[in-house]
């Protein structure tokens, strides 16, 4: 399927009411250029209108009936395609780094929510975007044996950048996701003025260089 990837997670109590929460997009590796596929960058808000959104509900909510899903929370993934909405994945469970994008962006405590609707009570869901929130995996565009890593401090200067973990050091091995391999770094981002936000994440890109012997790769 062509189209622009989205998910969102929803709570359903156990008489099977819905609650929805905001919708994030996500970018692959395809669309930022990279020769794999994986979930490069999550943002949320999602910049889609609210029949999209309207929509993109109905669709993981008419998912989760269709597998009986109840007490739970379900984490949906959708392309929105040309002829609509279509459903890639439903599984029941929390969202990857979900809690830190809803709690910055919206101030949502989706672990709470998670404990709240399996107990039968209406989980809190504000509205009010606060801040533009992004959770980006870093893989680097080559296989091979890191030799050096440049642009580090650059990542200091970034004041959007919340907080950095990093999953590959020099020494180690640089694998394509569609390989098995994992990401280099895993960055938050966030930040009031989404240009800024934008800006920051693109000289990460820029910047950010991982030397690679190609001859040392698995």
């Amino acid at each position: 399927m062509g189209g622009e990837l989205y998910s969102l997670d929803v709570y359903v109590n156990s008489r099977g009411k819905k609650y929805y929460t905001p919708v994030v997009r996500v970018y692959t590796g395809a669309d930022v250029g990279y020769e794999d596929y994986f979930g490069y960058a999550h943002s949320t808000p999602s910049g889609l209108s609210e029949l999209q959104i309207e929509k993109a509900r109905e669709t993981a909510g008419a998912a989760c009936d269709a597998v009986g899903l109840m007490s739970a929370t379900g984490h949906v993934e959708m392309i929105k395609t040309n002829t609509g909405w279509k459903i890639v994945e439903l599984g029941p469970r929390i969202g990857g780094f979900r809690h830190e994008l809803y709690s910055t962006a919206f101030e949502i405590n989706h672990i709470v929510n998670d404990f709240l609707i399996r107990a039968d009570i209406e989980p809190e869901i504000p509205t009010e975007c606060k801040k533009f929130a992004s959770y980006v995996y870093y893989y680097n565009r080559k296989e091979g044996k890191v030799v050096d890593i440049s642009g580090l401090n650059m990542l200091k200067e970034l004041s959007s950048l919340i907080f950095i973990k990093r999953g590959i050091y020099t020494g180690g091995q640089t694998v394509f996701a569609k390989h098995g391999g994992d990401p280099m770094f895993f960055m938050f981002f966030a930040n009031e003025d989404i240009d800024a936000l934008n800006e920051d994440i693109a000289k990460m890109q820029r910047e950010l260089e991982v030397t690679v012997d190609p001859k040392a790769a698995i």
